[in-house]
């Protein structure tokens, strides 16, 4: 299982996965690709990982010409890569929004692809919940405990997240481990920078999928306009 898109805007990853599972179904849940973009923006920063790759991302605009940034957000062009090795029946496609706004009928849509029975899941959108604008730099301190924490044992560890998780206690937000960095919320100039090619991407992979992308591209070209008129006055 991957948390993020990486694997999916993978182009090896495909052909690799199709020869170690020929018979793989995917969950592929997606968010709204320039909102997706942003928020990876700032996770990266606030992090340092740009540094640290020997890149700058100081600025959106700057940020979204390297191609690390760009081709997770290319759901298009990802999906027809997959489709050369996948039918489309091996895919369930959802809107991330929808596990906010409605999680157990994505959760019952997903039974259903997998042919699982339904269960009695205990659904919590808030309770540990991670979220771009809560994103904080680990300190030197903070690396250094991460590090320690990681050669505990799994058993011994355990009951010690737990009982953190079970107070909503994050040790790694106390000061000492890390710091605030400043999250720029997402805005007209962001959609500006890359909305017409996600347009783009969006229109291809409803072609491929069936997918509705209508509210996405929608909200998006309402953006650009919003951009493009501020920008002219």
């Amino acid at each position: 299982m991957d948390a993020s898109v990486h694997t999916f805007s993978c182009p090896i990853a495909p052909q690799r996965i199709k020869s170690n599972f020929p018979h793989a179904r995917f969950i592929l849940c997606l968010r709204e690709p320039v909102s997706r973009a942003v928020s990876h923006w700032n996770m990266v920063r606030s992090t340092g990982e740009d540094h640290g790759n020997g890149r700058d991302w100081g600025d959106f605009e700057g940020a979204w010409s390297d191609e690390s940034l760009r081709v997770v957000s290319m759901y298009g062009t990802s999906m027809r890569n997959w489709l050369d090795h996948f039918d489309l029946s091996r895919f369930v496609i959802i809107d991330s929004s929808r596990m906010r706004g409605d999680p157990m009928s994505v959760v019952r849509e997903v039974e259903g692809f997998l042919g699982i029975d339904e269960w009695g899941y205990d659904v919590n959108m808030d309770r540990h919940a991670n979220t771009s604008s809560s994103n904080r730099k680990t300190t030197v301190v903070g690396s250094f405990v991460m590090f320690v924490f990681s050669l505990i044992p799994r058993f011994v560890k355990s009951p010690i997240v737990k009982f953190l998780q079970r107070r909503d206690w994050n040790i790694y937000r106390l000061p000492v481990l890390s710091s605030e960095e400043e999250y720029v919320p997402i805005g007209d100039q962001h959609y500006f920078a890359c909305g017409e090619e996600l347009c783009d991407e969006l229109a291809l992979f409803g072609s491929l999928t069936g997918f509705d992308h209508s509210d996405w591209e929608g909200q998006i070209r309402e953006r650009i306009g919003d951009g493009s008129e501020s920008g002219s006055e």
